[in-house]
């Protein structure tokens, strides 16, 4: 019988390490406690319900404190999972930095009111090295500063940074008519916004441009994303239905609008090399809309399609060189070659009941942070 990949779980307040994995349809649980070793197992009706019994237990474990790290995998694989605790599955956020990938978790695990809500420090192999505690509640974004070592906060539509060198918050909008913001940085430039005003800086420490901001509330949600071209020239906002500006970030100006039948945007993502803005729709059927700046046209790359009947996107990435794209659709994870426009493979989140926030932390691995309480790496 072929056995399934080994899941090896260590609970480092106790040194004991469990092992998992599948041998057909039964299920086999290695635990070595102090050097004291115990194999239990356990057959099942079929592979798919010993399969499930092991999630299930790992589950159990991770729960407990255990963390599970893989030394070697195969595209697709699980590196790491790690217990965050539940939560308001609409915030899911997490950055990567050179201190380690710093996670949302929510006070009291969202359970008990007054608790402040804390960024957790996480390296790779699973430990939490850091905590700090957030002056607001529910990071919406949370972008990180190459050239200050600064983070970029949206704390519930207010903007804050973090300094690592000075350990400290500072607040930057003070007023919010509506529930509207953004926060991005590209290439030294910030752009970050509560409504009613967003800002615009060519460096933190340099004065900031005011300029007014229109919000307008639909049927119950706000239009409001903005991203920074990758040189920090262009900002593209999306505060109106079913429409992207551009606009120069040195003065302001209109450059352009990109105009699209994508309704209200969950998310706009700029290709390396600036030529083209991804939109990811939020209303109707959920799907990529790609722009191509030098028209202002929508193209279409059959190859980027979802293998299936099925097109609802829930989230997408790039990764930095831009040769991966990762589009996720509930707890399913579909990986395309995004040079060549194909699809390459596709495997399932783990511990995620229906939506999961992913970004790569670098070239070749995707955090995932799941409605579950679970923060995950995968070798894509």
């Amino acid at each position: 019988m072929e056995a399934t990949a080994v899941h090896k779980l260590i609970d480092r307040q106790t040194g004991k390490i469990t092992t998992l994995y599948c041998e057909g349809n039964t299920l086999i649980v290695v635990t070595d406690t102090g050097g004291k070793t115990r194999l239990v197992s356990k057959t099942f009706a079929d592979q798919t319900a010993a399969a499930q019994q092991l999630v299930k237990k790992e589950w159990e474990l991770l729960k407990k404190g255990a963390v599970m790290k893989a030394d070697t995998t195969q595209a697709g694989d699980t590196l790491l999972h790690v217990y965050i605790g539940a939560g308001y599955t609409g915030c899911l956020s997490f950055v990567a930095t050179p201190h380690g990938t710093f996670v949302y978790r929510p006070g009291g695990n969202g359970k008990v009111m007054g608790l402040q809500d804390e960024l957790v420090c996480i390296d790779q192999d699973g430990n939490i090295t850091r905590t700090l505690t957030l002056p607001g509640l529910l990071p919406w974004r949370v972008r990180y500063d190459t050239q200050s070592d600064q983070l970029l906060l949206d704390l519930d539509h207010y903007i804050f940074t973090y300094d690592f060198a000075t350990d400290a918050f500072t607040k930057l909008t003070h007023q919010l008519n509506l529930p509207a913001s953004f926060a991005t940085i590209a290439a030294g430039t910030w752009a970050y916004a509560s409504h009613p005003f967003y800002y615009i800086s060519q460096s933190p420490s340099s004065d900031r441009a005011e300029f007014a901001l229109e919000a307008n509330i639909i049927k119950g949600s706000i239009p409001m994303r903005a991203s920074l071209s990758p040189d920090g020239k262009l900002l593209a906002l999306h505060n109106v239905e079913g429409k992207v500006t551009l606009l120069r970030t040195a003065d302001n100006s209109v450059v352009m609008e990109l105009q699209g039948d994508f309704g209200i945007a969950e998310q706009l993502i700029w290709t390396k090399d600036g030529k083209q803005v991804i939109v990811l729709n939020i209303r109707g059927t959920s799907r990529l809309h790609i722009f191509e700046i030098a028209t202002g046209n929508v193209v279409t790359y059959p190859g980027l399609a979802l293998p299936g009947y099925a097109q609802d996107v829930s989230d997408c990435c790039l990764n930095a060189s831009n040769t991966l794209l990762v589009v996720t659709q509930r707890i399913h994870a579909f990986v395309f070659d995004f040079v060549n426009k194909k699809f390459l493979y596709q495997f399932v989140l783990s511990h995620c009941v229906k939506t999961a926030e992913i970004n790569f932390v670098d070239k070749q691995t995707l955090g995932v942070r799941t409605d579950y309480g679970c923060f995950s790496l995968y070798r894509l």
